[in-house]
């Protein structure tokens, strides 16, 4: 009997090839890229769509369930008059249909006055006290005087008096079988009194008319229109004369040669002497030496900013050297493979089976007889 061997504690230690293996598996097929061999590839459980002929049907257009036909519609459909139904109300009404009936007003019904006890009476305001007024007269204006007593009295315009007329008073509505008894009646009036028309006779033209005398009037005399335009082209004409005359004389008088009086001179002319102090002459700077030695100061000034930042910027670039040395360092050390170290697995240890040894026994080769033991041959 073979020893028992103890379960041991499984590891969960997966090899490269197993976690591949496991994720290629794992992976619906949905997600796999298939070649275009597999795209004409039949499942074994179900047979092949066997191609077959086409069978036309026909389309169900929209246009058969509508209530207006599909076709296009004819000036003589589409402008087709069509009355409308009368109305009954306008036939069975006696005329006045759509006027609007006037309601007679009720009657006023008197009421008794109230001539018995009256309400309270109002109370009287309290009379303040005036105070003592002083009447001071305002000095008469001259004009009152100098006027015929009509001074500040508003002239009235005479107005018109309203005319009385008699009231017409509001007629209700009248019945329209009399209404139209009466125009029948002011219509066969009419149509009398055009029968009974009388045209005057015709003149009498046998003897000749005697025509009217007719004054004979004197030609009309031409006469010049006095425009107003004329007279002030003539005064401008004359005022343009005048102004050009003044002109040509206040020429020819400044043309003319008029010789100043000579003065009698009374002492020679002598120039004065000057007061002021003599010029003292000075060296003198020019701008030119001035801009130069500006601009030797600021070139000096220059150079020393230029060699300032030149330091500054080589300070950066060896900051940044580093820095890029640095991280190419770090590159290098990172992109190094590294194994994984070799996993330690728990040493199986054997220990003895706790099981019996078989114990042989010899085969039933002879005649076979009652089952047990009592029935081998030995």
């Amino acid at each position: 009997m073979a020893a028992k061997v103890p379960k041991t504690k499984k590891s969960t230690f997966q090899n490269m090839v197993q976690k591949v293996r496991k994720f290629a598996g794992g992976t619906p097929d949905r997600y796999h890229t298939r070649s275009k061999k597999y795209d004409k590839f039949v499942p074994s459980g179900k047979p092949a769509a066997q191609p077959s002929l086409t069978k036309p049907e026909a389309p169900e257009l929209m246009t058969e369930g509508r209530t207006r036909p599909a076709r296009p519609v004819t000036p003589e459909e589409k402008f087709v008059f069509k009355a409308a139904p009368v109305n009954e109300s306008v036939m069975m009404s006696a005329g006045d249909y759509g006027v609007p009936v006037v309601k007679p007003r009720k009657a006023t019904v008197p009421a008794s006055p109230m001539v018995g006890k009256r309400g309270p009476e109002p109370k009287q305001r309290a009379v303040q006290q005036e105070e003592a007024f002083v009447f001071k007269a305002a000095p008469v204006n001259p004009r009152i005087m100098m006027s015929a007593g009509d001074y500040g009295v508003p002239v009235v315009h005479p107005t018109k008096t309203t005319e009385t007329k008699p009231f017409k008073q509001m007629e209700q509505h009248k019945d329209p079988m009399q209404t139209r008894a009466a125009l029948a009646t002011a219509a066969a009036e009419r149509e009398t009194a055009r029968e009974a028309f009388k045209a005057q006779p015709l003149p009498d033209n046998s003897a000749p008319a005697s025509l009217p005398t007719v004054e004979a009037k004197p030609p009309t005399q031409q006469q010049p229109f006095n425009l107003r335009s004329a007279s002030l082209r003539s005064q401008s004409r004359a005022a343009l004369e005048q102004r050009v005359k003044q002109e040509d004389e206040n020429r020819l008088a400044a043309a003319e040669f008029k010789a100043t009086e000579v003065k009698a001179v009374e002492r020679p002319f002598k120039p004065a002497k000057s007061t002021r102090p003599l010029t003292d002459i000075q060296a003198f700077t020019m701008s030119t030496d001035q801009r130069s030695m500006e601009r030797e100061i600021y070139k000096r000034k220059q150079a020393v900013q230029q060699t300032e930042n030149e330091k500054v910027q080589a300070v950066l670039e060896a900051k940044e050297r580093a820095a890029e040395e640095k991280a190419i360092q770090v590159l290098r050390n990172n992109s190094v493979h590294k194994a994984n170290p070799v996993p330690n697995y728990t040493m199986m240890k054997i220990k003895p089976s706790q099981r019996l040894l078989t114990v042989p026994s010899s085969p039933m080769v002879g005649k076979r007889g009652a089952s047990g033991p009592a029935g081998i041959r030995a």
